[in-house]
């Protein structure tokens, strides 16, 4: 298993380490009534802003104050003081709206106001302001009117609205990317690259990490590049961004064959399958690492800048091993990252995956084949701990499908949870329950698959029969995660859609339609043609309704024969071990009885 610790130094050896950069707020100073406008500067017909110089986000439970400066020419603020380029014109936004998560100033038209209510901008601190060349405010023009908030398609900002000048009112139009930093959170300590990102990736790197903190899933750093790099370490050696995509897929049982896996990728903190992990900084031993999904930019001085991924999706596909991606994510400052890349991908081994203990037998994803199964069988168990439970076999394990019998093959067990009062299964989605404690259950889970106390897999797990071979087990699998939905159709069958992880990480996938045989308690009474067995008081099989000629036989789990003959009415058990039984009524006709 992959440690957090050695994950995290194994990225801090792949990335440079750079000074932390801080950055305060420009101080937020209210329209000076007196100068407004009062200065020897023409007025602008139409005043065109395209670049933005700081935007800064304070949330509170229900209001949030969108606070950006926009520039007609390019301006930083250092210290909290603007510097301009040249002279131009600056605009002081002061908006009001919902909080949200990212930061993303909300569409619509904002009124004027004193910042006290949602959609509201707070006149006092919303203006233009003209500076020459030294940097000397030379105008200051209140906003008239509203102000209108728009997107276009690639998700820039188009704000406009009125300003007044020497009595002459103009129109502001602002078109850009605009992104706010939250300043209530603590400032990032690695230079911010601050900005969109579009392009096309020329090169691809994936660095296996294998099953990051008993995840039970593949992790895949997978770098795109679009500027030089090394092939041997991943790391860039010129001009150029790096993305490193944090991917969660499949587990390779043998990590010297992971390759990276095709499939929709969405955020994820679960390290769940198809997920990929946001960028956030880490402190480790003194020093600033990354961990997640993030952006690397190189700039012709060598000098680096990030920006971390915080939302979006990512699309693989592959076909002969050419592979063709797709990024479209947004960043925690609200910046877009979009690309994509056609070709080849090598994957470096980084994994100290050490087999762990697990039920499962399987090395490798697994879809099953159900097809000979021809009725599914399903039956109330009990209630507990406020929920039914049934029970449902696609495929008998005791022998009331011959041709499972005969030709062995998949069947697959699932332990339904439901409210405490329903008298037949319901349709629905069930999701497997993340721990074994009967304090847990709930309706519409699945009961974990485990061992009983007599040493049977039960629960929601999958068997495979040998061929050839009376019911003996070739492979098996409990079911620890995934999904079953169970849907009842209009022509009277049943739908199961399996989608499971077992133990051992790997996914189980099937489904199955076909008649449905609701029995009435399961293993402890079963109905088959021509004979009812049934199991009393712990200590006693009965067997009702065989004819005389039909043979029956009792066998132990190990195989043992412990009674026989034709017609037999009942076996005791007393005296011996607890288990389960096997009990062949005529011709394959056997069911399972566990003695407690």
């Amino acid at each position: 298993m992959k440690h957090l610790s050695t994950f995290i130094f194994s990225l801090l050896t792949l990335l440079p380490l750079a000074a932390a950069a801080q950055h305060a707020a420009p101080r937020k100073a209210a329209l000076q009534k007196d100068n407004a406008g009062t200065l020897a500067v023409e007025t602008p017909q139409t005043l065109e802003l395209s670049y933005v110089p700081a935007a800064y986000y304070t949330p509170d439970e229900t209001l949030a104050d969108y606070y950006f400066l926009a520039s007609s020419v390019p301006a930083t603020v250092k210290s909290g003081e603007v510097k301009m380029s040249r002279e131009g014109w600056l605009l002081y936004a002061d908006l009001y709206a919902e909080p949200s998560d990212p930061a993303r100033l909300p569409e619509g038209t904002y009124t004027a106001g004193d910042g006290t209510a949602a959609m509201t901008y707070d006149a006092s601190y919303s203006y233009l302001e003209y500076r020459n060349a030294e940097g000397v405010i030379e105008a200051q023009c209140p906003l008239s009117g509203n102000i209108a908030v728009s997107k276009d398609d690639d998700g820039r900002y188009i704000i406009d609205t009125k300003a007044v000048h020497a009595g002459k009112t103009f129109d502001v139009h602002f078109f850009a990317t605009l992104s706010f930093a939250d300043i209530t959170t603590t400032p990032d300590n690695l230079p911010q690259l601050a900005r969109d990102v579009r392009t096309t990736f020329t090169g691809a790197l994936g660095i296996y990490m294998g099953n990051l903190y008993q995840s039970n899933t593949g992790n895949m750093l997978l770098n795109l590049y679009d500027g030089a790099y090394d092939s041997e370490t991943g790391a860039q050696s010129g001009q150029g961004h790096c993305l490193q995509l944090c991917l969660y897929n499949k587990l390779f049982a043998d990590s010297k064959q992971a390759t990276v896996v095709a499939g929709t990728y969405v955020m994820g903190r679960s390290f769940k399958r198809e997920t990929w992990y946001p960028g956030i900084e880490l402190e480790y031993n003194g020093m600033t690492g990354i961990l997640g999904t993030f952006v690397q930019y190189v700039d012709a001085e060598g000098n680096y800048a990030y920006s971390y991924c915080a939302d979006g999706k990512v699309e693989i596909t592959e076909t002969d091993g050419k592979y063709s991606i797709s990024v479209d994510l947004i960043t925690k400052d609200g910046y877009v990252v979009t690309g994509t890349y056609e070709g080849n991908i090598p994957v470096m081994d980084q994994s100290d995956d050490q087999p762990d203990a697990h039920i499962s037998t399987l090395t490798e994803d697994y879809e099953l084949t159900l097809d000979q199964v021809g009725v599914t069988r399903i039956w109330h168990q009990n209630n507990t701990n406020g929920c039914g439970l049934f029970l449902a076999d696609i495929g008998s394990p005791s022998g009331r499908d011959q041709s499972i019998v005969d030709n062995g093959g998949d069947i697959f067990r699932i332990a339904f949870l439901t409210a405490p009062d329903c008298t037949a299964m319901p349709e629905g989605v069930y999701t497997v329950m993340p721990n074994r404690e009967a304090s847990s259950f709930q309706p519409y889970c699945l009961d974990r698959g485990h061992f009983e106390n007599g040493g049977d897999l039960t629960g929601t797990r999958w068997f495979h029969f040998k061929e050839g071979s009376y019911l003996v087990a070739d492979g098996l699998a409990p079911a620890y995660d995934g999904t079953v939905a169970f849907t009842r159709n209009a022509d009277n069958t049943v739908t199961y859609n399996i989608d499971v992880i077992d133990d051992a990480g790997f996914r189980i996938t099937g489904v199955w339609s076909g008649p449905i045989e609701e029995l009435e308690e399961g293993i402890a009474k079963v109905t088959l043609p021509g004979a009812a067995v049934s199991f009393m008081d712990n200590e006693t099989i009965r067997i009702n309704g065989a004819a005389a000629t039909d043979a029956v036989q009792v066998f132990a789990a190990d195989g043992t024969l412990i009674a026989s003959g034709a017609g037999l009415r009942s076996v005791s058990l007393q005296g011996s071990p607890k288990g389960v039984y096997l009990v062949k009524v005529g011709k394959g006709q056997t069911i399972k009885l566990l003695k407690k």
